[in-house]
């Protein structure tokens, strides 16, 4: 048996992450990302979100984990492709187009509070990651960069581009 991570909203549209028993096997980095979840999800705070934003796409998560990935990943790679992030550092304001939120409403898998996701409960996703950005940053004493950098090593931002080395 193998504990994979799975994420459900309840009626007061909280996000919950459980650990569900599968048949199988998980791939190490599959399990280190699970892990890295969990523990920035019981500190209570929005990390989680961002570390998902940030994360390897490749990673095989569950379904349900995995959309939120698609909404934190729509939403960092915006605050990525801004050009003077470095400048503007904790005073970004993000959101996402009526078409970028179509699709992921387009996307949304079969999982427990499905049909609590709407164009206002992926804003406030957006809203709950870019203050977390906001405040991280804001007390961050480095770069835009190497603060990234502490959630995915092989980003590196130069100039106005966004790499990766994957």
């Amino acid at each position: 048996m193998i504990q994979f991570l799975s994420a459900y909203i309840s009626p007061d549209h909280s996000i919950q992450l459980e650990m569900e028993n599968l048949k199988g096997r998980l791939s190490k980095s599959t399990q280190n990302l699970q892990d890295e979840i969990i523990s920035a999800y019981k500190h209570q705070n929005d990390e989680w979100l961002l570390r998902l934003g940030l994360c390897d796409p490749d990673i095989k998560l569950s379904p349900s984990l995995d959309y939120f990935r698609e909404i934190s990943q729509t939403f960092t790679k915006k605050l990525l492709k801004i050009s003077d992030l470095e400048q503007l550092r904790e005073t970004i304001q993000i959101s996402l187009s009526n078409t970028e939120k179509a699709i992921l409403l387009d996307t949304v898998p079969m999982m427990p509070g499905a049909e609590y996701v709407n164009d206002e409960f992926i804003d406030q996703i957006c809203i709950r990651i870019q203050q977390f950005f906001i405040d991280s940053i804001a007390h961050y004493n480095g770069s835009v960069e190497s603060f990234i950098q502490t959630f995915r090593s092989d980003i590196h931002l130069i100039g106005q581009h966004l790499f990766s080395s994957c």
